[in-house]
């Protein structure tokens, strides 16, 4: 989904709702869009690190994953 483009030698993609550069990071962490969703599964002021260390659940990962409707596309 974030690094779709270097395999295809397309452009960076973008992150519809803010414009922004499509990464990991901007997904799980910053995109404001998903900060409720980012709350309800406990992911809501960890960082990237936290989120894909031992801080998070792999349950809580993946049902946000799901609730933004991404869980599919990667």
């Amino acid at each position: 989904l974030t690094h779709k483009f270097l395999l295809e030698g397309g452009e960076v993609p973008e992150c519809a709702p803010c414009s922004s550069p499509l990464t990991v990071e901007h997904i799980l962490v910053q995109c404001p869009i998903y900060g409720a969703v980012r709350t309800r599964n406990g992911l809501a002021g960890k960082s990237l690190a936290a989120i894909l260390g031992e801080k998070v659940s792999v349950s809580d990962l993946v049902q946000f994953l799901k609730d933004i409707n991404i869980f599919f596309d990667i």
